[in-house]
């Protein structure tokens, strides 16, 4: 297994972090009945997909 450097961590942390505002919306969508958008829930995981997919792409080319 081959091991990234302090500097690529860093970006690659990014990848993993929700954005506050993302983050907002998912809450409100899960702990408020009358505003409940199951639409926002599936959007916040398909882009968790996408930056899960990124991330092990570059872990495997590093």
């Amino acid at each position: 297994m081959k091991s990234i450097s302090n500097q690529n961590n860093r970006k690659e942390s990014n990848l993993r972090s929700v954005s506050l505002s993302t983050g907002y919306d998912l809450a409100k969508a899960t702990n408020s009945g009358e505003n409940y958008n199951p639409s926002k829930i599936d959007s916040w995981f398909s882009e968790q997909r996408k930056k899960s997919l990124k991330f092990a792409q570059k872990f495997i080319e590093s």
